[in-house]
C-alpha cells in the first residue's frame, strides 16, 4: 500500500464507505446530572503569554512568591550559562571524558536541578506540579539526579490534616464531624493541588474525599502569569532546555481551568461515565468493566469533593499487585489502550490524565472452585507466563537437538555437511561483527520471548476466564473534541497507519496547518514514524543515538514548529495523554523495541476509522449526561469489529532499522550513561554544523541567501570537494583550541 492511496473508504469486503448519514440517536442515558454551567471546551491554537493577562492580578496579590521565584530562576539561567561556557572550554581543550562528564553532571544537579527542586517543595502550587512533571520526564537520568527530583513528590505529602479540615467546613457550610463519622489522618494521595483522605460518612459508607490546598487558586493562576517569564529568564542560559514555551503554557493553563473547580471534575466523571455506560464497553471488552467511582454531590463543592471508595482496587503502577489479584498486566494495559483510543476517537471526550496512578484494577472473575477453578487460578499466578514462555523455549530447543541427532543418525554426511556449513558462516560473521552475532541473537531471542508473552497472556485470560474492574480515577482534567477536530485526528492517525497521503492532507486542511504540514503528522506516534520512514512503511531506529540514512526526497524539516506552534492547542494535551499509554503499552507488552509502536498503531487506526464513521456534527457537542448524543454499542460493536479485520489485512509497516550491539549498550544502560550520551549528541550537532559551513563555497547565490535566512537554508551550489573541507576544520580545530588555551591562561594570571 502506497502513499497518497484511497486508503480504506471504498465498498470492498462487503464494508461500507466512511460516512453514514446520521448514527447519532439521542436518548436519555439515566443520570442525573443536569446540564452545568460548568463546563469545558478547548477550540482554537495556543496564543501564548497574552492569555495569562487575565492572571496579573493574583501575580500582584502574591507578589513577594513571584519576585522570589524570578530570583531563583535568574540565578539557575546565570550559573547554567556560566556552566555551558566551561563545557564549551573542556571540548575545544579535548578534555578527558571523565572530566567531560563530572562537569556536566555537576552543573545539571548543583546549579539546576537542586535549585529548582527546591523551589518547587517550598513554594507549592504550580512549581511543584512542575517538578512532578519533571520527575517522571527524568526516569532514564542516574540515580542520584533522581533523587532531587523526587522530593518533589515528598512533599506533596506534607500538609497535616488538621490544616485541611477548616478547609471542608467552609466549602460544605458546616462543621466537619456533622458529615463524616471518620477522616483518616494520613493522605492517601496528595498532588500540588489538593490532597485525598480515606473518611466515613454519618452513614456508615466508606468514601474518599479530596480538599484544595489553602490559598491555591491564587497560588496557582499566579505561578501561571509568571511562567513565561520565568521561561525567558532560563532561555538567557539554557537556550537547548527551553526549546518551546507554547506547549507547557497551553498545558498549564488548561490544567489550572478544570482543577481548581471540583465540581468540574464531578461532572467530568458523570458525562464520561454516562458515555461509556451507553457504548457498553463492558459488553464488548472480552475482560473488562470500566468503573468511575459515584460522586456524593450532596457533600461536594468547589474546593471539597466526596466520592465512593474503590475497594479492592490496585494502582497500575503496582505490576506486581495486578498480577497477584489474577489479572495478567498485559491484558489491563490492552484495556487500557482501547477505553483511551475509543474515548478520543469515537465520542471525543476523554480523560486527560492517564498516568498509571489514575488507573486501578479490580478482580471481578466468577469464583474459581475445585480442580478445574485451581487450574484456572494457576494459569494466571504471578510469574506463570514467563515461566510457561521459558519452557517453550526449552522445548523447542530440546526438539531441535533431537532432530539433529536424528539427522546424524539416518543421514550422518548430510549433518555433517549441515553443520560444516553453519560453524563457516558463524565463524565469518563473527570475523567481520563480533559481539553485534551474539547481541543479534540475543535481541531476536527477547522480541520472540516478549510476543510469545503477549499471547500467552491473552490465551491464559481467556482459559482462566479472567474479568477485572478497570477503575477510572482523578477526573480533574478532561479534555473535548468539536466535532471537527475529532474528525480531524482520525484522519490524521488513519492515514498515518494505513499510509494513505490523501487522508493526511484532508486532515491538515481540517487543522488549518500549511499546505506542506501533513507531512509531518506521522510524527503524532512519538516521533516514531517521521515522513521519510512514513513513506517506506517502517519505523525509525529504535536507537536515541544511531543515525539512519538520509532520504534525499524528504523536504519537510519544519516538524517541531508545527507540531508546538501551528497544531491546535489540544494537540499538546492528547499528545502528553497519548504519550503515557504509550508507556504503559511498553510496560506491559514488549518493553523496548517498535513491536509496542505496531501494536498500538493498528488499534489506534481501527477506532479512527470508525470516528470517521460519524458525520452527524451533534456528535461533536458537549456531552449532557441526559441527553447524550454519542453512538451506542449496537452501532459501534459491528464496526469496530469489521475495522480492526481491515487495518490487520491492509497493515503493511515494518520494524525499524536492526539496532547494533553498541547503541543498544548505551541505550540499555542510559541511567548510567545519560550525561555521556547527551554530550555525545551536543558535540556531534556542532561539528555537524562547523563541517556544514566549511562546505559552502560563500559566494553564489544560495550561500548568500542562507546568510540572510539562516532558518531558511539552502544548499551550496558549488560546494568545496572533501579535502578542503578537511583542511579547513583542522584549521578551525586549531584556533579554537588556542583561543581557550590563550583564555585559560589570561584567566590563571587575572587569578
Amino acid at each position: 500500500m502506497g502513499s497518497g492511496g484511497d486508503g480504506l473508504a471504498c465498498e470492498d469486503d462487503g464494508i461500507k464507505s466512511y460516512l453514514v448519514a446520521d448514527p447519532v440517536e439521542v436518548k436519555a442515558s439515566g443520570f442525573p446530572a443536569p446540564e452545568s454551567p460548568l463546563r469545558y471546551s478547548m477550540t482554537g491554537r495556543a496564543k501564548g503569554p497574552r492569555d495569562l493577562f487575565p492572571y496579573s492580578n493574583d501575580a500582584l496579590r502574591a507578589s513577594r512568591r513571584c519576585l522570589k521565584a524570578v530570583g531563583v530562576i535568574s540565578e539557575v539561567s546565570k550559573q547554567c550559562g556560566k556552566n555551558w561556557k566551561t563545557r564549551e572550554e573542556l571540548l575545544e581543550l579535548d578534555r578527558p571524558e571523565a572530566e567531560l562528564l563530572a562537569e556536566w553532571q555537576r552543573g545539571m544537579e548543583d546549579d539546576l536541578l537542586t535549585p529548582l527542586s527546591a523551589l518547587a517543595c517550598e513554594s507549592g502550587a504550580l512549581f511543584l506540579k512542575l517538578g512532578q512533571m519533571c520527575a517522571l520526564k527524568m526516569a532514564m537520568a542516574p540515580a542520584q539526579t533522581r533523587a532531587i527530583l523526587e522530593k518533589c513528590r515528598d512533599e506533596a505529602l506534607s500538609v497535616p490534616i488538621d490544616a485541611m479540615l477548616p478547609v471542608i467546613e467552609r466549602a460544605l457550610g458546616r462543621p466537619w464531624d456533622e458529615v463524616f463519622a471518620l477522616v483518616e489522618r494520613d493522605a492517601v494521595g496528595a498532588a500540588s493541588i489538593a490532597q485525598a483522605h480515606r473518611a466515613t460518612l454519618q452513614s456508615g459508607e466508606d468514601v474518599i474525599i479530596k480538599i484544595q490546598h489553602d490559598k491555591i487558586a491564587v497560588k496557582m493562576r499566579a505561578d501561571l502569569f509568571i511562567l513565561p517569564v520565568l521561561q525567558s529568564i532560563l532561555a538567557l542560559g539554557a537556550p537547548n532546555l527551553v526549546s518551546s514555551m507554547k506547549p507547557l503554557l497551553v498545558l498549564c493553563r488548561e490544567m489550572v481551568t478544570q482543577e481548581l473547580d471540583m465540581r468540574i471534575e464531578g461532572y467530568n466523571r458523570e458525562r464520561l461515565a454516562a458515555i461509556f455506560e451507553r457504548s457498553d464497553f463492558d459488553g464488548r471488552h472480552a475482560h473488562a468493566n470500566v468503573v468511575f467511582p459515584k460522586v456524593f454531590w450532596e457533600w461536594t463543592a468547589e474546593r471539597v469533593m466526596v466520592q465512593e471508595l474503590a475497594v479492592g482496587a490496585v494502582s497500575l503502577n503496582d505490576v506486581a499487585a495486578v498480577e497477584g489479584a489474577g489479572v495478567p498486566y498485559g491484558v489491563a494495559v490492552d484495556a487500557v489502550l482501547q477505553f483511551f483510543c475509543e474515548s478520543v476517537f469515537v465520542h471525543g471526550y476523554t480523560h486527560n490524565d492517564m498516568h498509571p496512578g489514575n488507573l486501578m484494577i479490580r478482580d471481578a472473575s466468577p469464583p474459581r472452585t475445585g480442580a478445574l477453578g485451581a487450574v484456572r487460578r494457576a494459569l494466571v499466578a504471578p510469574g506463570a507466563v514467563s515461566r510457561a514462555t521459558a519452557r517453550l523455549f526449552h522445548v523447542g530447543l530440546c526438539s531441535c537437538g533431537a532432530l539433529s541427532l536424528a539427522l546424524l543418525w539416518y543421514w550422518p554426511l548430510l549433518w555433517l555437511a549441515a553443520t560444516a556449513a553453519l560453524v563457516a558462516k558463524v565463524g565469518a560473521a563473527w570475523e567481520w561483527k563480533g559481539k553485534n552475532l551474539v547481541f543479534s541473537y540475543r535481541l531476536k531471542k527477547h522480541n520472540a520471548h516478549m510476543r510469545v508473552c503477549k499471547r500467552l497472556s491473552e490465551w491464559f485470560a481467556v482459559l482462566a476466564r479472567v474479568r477485572f474492574d478497570l477503575v477510572v480515577i482523578d477526573h480533574g482534567f478532561h479534555t473535548h473534541l468539536p466535532h471537527g477536530q475529532r474528525r480531524a485526528w482520525c484522519k490524521a492517525v488513519a492515514g498515518t497507519v494505513l499510509r494513505d497521503g490523501a487522508l493526511l492532507r484532508e486532515a491538515a486542511k481540517d487543522f488549518g496547518l500549511a499546505e506542506n504540514d501533513w507531512k509531518g503528522l506521522p510524527q503524532l506516534f512519538g516521533g516514531s514514524v517521521p515522513y521519510k520512514w512514513w513513506k517506506q512503511g517502517r519505523l525509525a531506529s529504535p536507537s536515541p543515538t544511531s543515525d539512519d540514512e538520509e532520504d534525499p526526497d524528504d523536504d519537510f524539516t519544519d516538524g517541531d514548529t508545527m507540531l508546538n506552534e501551528r497544531m491546535p492547542k489540544d494537540f499538546h494535551l492528547l499528545n502528553r495523554a497519548y504519550g503515557q499509554i504509550a508507556a504503559l503499552s511498553a510496560l506491559g507488552y514488549y518493553g523496548y523495541g517498535g513491536d509496542t509502536v505496531l501494536y498500538r498503531m493498528r488499534i489506534t487506526a481501527a477506532y479512527a476509522l470508525v470516528g470517521m464513521d460519524i458525520a452527524d456534527e451533534r456528535n461533536g457537542d458537549l456531552p449532557v449526561p441526559g441527553a447524550l448524543k454519542t453512538v451506542d454499542g449496537a452501532w459501534l460493536g459491528p464496526r469496530l469489529a469489521a475495522a480492526r479485520a481491515k487495518v490487520d489485512a491492509a497493515f503493511d509497516w515494518k520494524q525499524g532499522k536492526a539496532i547494533t550491539y553498541e547503541d543498544w549498550d548505551k541505550f540499555a544502560h542510559m541511567a548510567d550513561n545519560f550525561y555521556k550520551v547527551v554530550e555525545e549528541v551536543v558535540a556531534k550537532g556542532k561539528n555537524d554544523e562547523r563541517r556544514e559551513a566549511a562546505t559552502r563555497c560563500g559566494a553564489c547565490d544560495n550561500c548568500r541567501w542562507t546568510k540572510a535566512h539562516p532558518k531558511d537554508r539552502k544548499e551550496c551550489a558549488a560546494p568545496k570537494d572533501e579535502d578542503e573541507v578537511e583542511r579547513v576544520l583542522r584549521e578551525d580545530r586549531a584556533k579554537r583550541k588556542d583561543a581557550a588555551l590563550k583564555k585559560r591562561r589570561d584567566a590563571k594570571k587575572a587569578a
